[in-house]
């Protein structure tokens, strides 16, 4: 009955009261009452959601009945997977997240997405719980609410999650919507949940409860970074939201870093104030080793592991910085390689920042403190490194030795236990650390009777080129005269001369004098007597 007047008659199997139970109207609009006794058997709403689930395929059809009856269209069964998934598409790309974005991509986006249903009054998401995986409603609308519950690590009231704030968690309460504050309301192409599955939040922020009969799109990480390449403005998109979330804690993961603890608070400030906020991905590099840097890396949020020569040397943490003494103006190249294995967020302080920084508020003790003990630091890994790199070689070499003797002898063992391999592998570095020992005592051995033997050979050597000079010296002779010839200019004579002239002696006959000086140098280590000047003749 509908307005008192009698519309039709219901005979058995037939179906009443669908809308309400899927959430596309709120009341009844017609009355039914009973001409006869009759059986009535009643499904409740969690039976429908639970058949939904089991049955993904069905799921379009349930979707385009509440569809048509809402909108009045008229879709063929034949079709009405394909035109009403289209339907959909054309109304998530109203939304204002979706402004600009292409139909195939977000054709792309809803293929590599998982179908979820929710019936009115349903949650969602809730608050608190873990999740990893964002949500965009297609159809109905949901709202969301926040416990007003103070937050005890910031000493707040709970935070609009729609001005792109945080709020930690510290315990899971049971959803009331009575004392629940609602904060926003989501209508199709609305998204919830991208923190969480982009890994900034560990946990969902507010609760989202279905109001109508809800389809969504959930999308997964793993998924989502797959395409994001072929489509920019998505990227764009998703770096300009972790960015806004996560702008309110720059300056306190500035302020709380040990690097800067000892520089004054408006120094730090202006720090905040100057650094770059960038984002990463997962498998994105954010400094490559032996390339030019532009400053420190400071991790604010996420993960990422630090490789030097193709050897991970450790994992970097949210508070872990590289790059300081590129900003110190040591170095300007990286030492390592930092890749990123989860979303970063990451801030960047050039060195023309910290320098504007110390111009503005001059710290000299501070500074030169720091100096020192990033040189300490720099000078420590290069040393650790060293040692890694000794290490991933032997290891290397090691366990290569064990594998072959294990082929040679009974082939490789399948799901042989760790234990056992690092006792094999320790066994084959103790044979090769030993081989390597003698080795190296065989080869000094040999370089020093190389070094030996060509001294000696030296030293004789030189004593017969000596020999053989020295008689070549005594074996020469000499024709010149010994005379002298005094003239006039000896005569002495009253006036002193400027230049006074020494009498011509020609040289004395013998061995030459160079011969006389070798004989008289060498005479203290070959024992030999010293020659004698022949008498002058005349």
């Amino acid at each position: 009955m509908e307005r008192g007047r009698v519309v039709t008659t219901l005979k058995s199997g037939t179906i009443i009261g669908e809308m309400n139970l899927l959430g596309v109207v709120d009341r009844q609009t017609e009355t039914i009452v009973a001409t006869e006794i009759c059986y009535v058997e009643v499904l409740h709403p969690s039976i429908v959601l639970r058949g939904l689930e089991l049955f993904a395929e069905e799921r379009p059809k349930v979707f385009a009945v509440a569809y048509a009856s809402t909108s009045g269209a008229n879709v063929p069964p034949a079709d009405i997977d394909q035109e009403f998934r289209r339907s959909l598409i054309g109304e998530v790309m109203k939304a204002p997240f979706f402004d600009g974005m292409t139909f195939e991509f977000v054709e792309k986006l809803s293929a590599l997405s998982v179908d979820r249903i929710f019936l009115p009054s349903e949650l969602i998401v809730e608050e608190g719980r873990t999740g990893d995986s964002m949500f965009i409603i297609v159809s109905g609308e949901a709202s969301v609410f926040l416990n007003q519950m103070p937050c005890i690590e910031c000493g707040a009231s709970a935070l609009d999650t729609k001005k792109d704030e945080v709020r930690p968690m510290l315990e899971i309460k049971p959803f009331d919507r009575l004392t629940a504050r609602k904060v926003d309301h989501l209508v199709i192409g609305g998204i919830f949940g991208e923190l969480a599955m982009l890994g900034i939040a560990p946990t969902r922020r507010a609760t989202v409860q279905a109001d109508t009969l809800c389809s969504l799109w959930e999308i997964r990480q793993s998924k989502v970074l797959n395409f994001m390449e072929d489509f920019p403005y998505f990227r764009r998109k998703l770096v300009s939201i972790i960015s806004a979330h996560l702008e309110p804690t720059v300056s306190l993961r500035l302020q709380s870093l040990p690097l800067f603890q000892e520089f004054d608070q408006q120094f730090r400030m202006l720090l905040c104030l100057s650094c770059k906020r960038r984002v990463f991905f997962p498998g994105e590099m954010l400094a490559c080793e032996g390339l030019r840097g532009e400053g420190v890396l400071i991790l604010n949020v996420g993960e990422a592991k630090l490789e030097h020569a193709l050897t991970t040397v450790t994992t970097f943490q949210p508070g872990s910085y590289l790059g300081c003494e590129i900003m110190l103006g040591i170095q300007k190249t990286h030492t390592g390689t930092l890749t990123a294995t989860q979303v970063c967020h990451v801030l960047v302080i050039p060195r023309e920042s910290y320098r504007l920084a110390l111009q503005k508020y001059p710290s000299p003790i501070q500074e030169a403190a720091l100096l020192d003990a990033v040189k300490k630091e720099s000078e420590a890994f290069q040393t650790a490194m060293k040692r890694l790199r000794l290490k991933v070689f032997i290891m290397q070499r090691c366990t290569a030795a064990a594998q072959q003797s294990d082929q040679e002898q009974r082939g490789i063992q399948v799901g042989m236990l760790e234990s056992e391999l690092n006792v094999r592998t320790f066994r084959a570095w103790s044979a090769f650390a030993q081989e390597q020992s003698k080795f190296r005592r065989q080869t000094q051995f040999r370089r020093n009777k190389e070094q030996e033997w060509i001294s000696r050979h030296l030293h004789a050597r030189n004593g017969r080129l000596m020999e053989e000079h020295l008689a070549l010296e005594q074996s020469e002779r000499f024709d010149w005269v010994s005379t002298a010839a005094w003239d006039s200019s000896t005569i002495p004579t009253g006036k002193r001369s400027k230049h006074p002239r020494l009498p011509r002696i020609a040289p004395i006959g013998g061995i030459s004098l160079r011969s006389v000086n070798l004989m008289h140098q060498s005479s203290s280590t070959m024992s030999t007597p010293r020659a004698a000047l022949p008498p002058i003749a005349g």
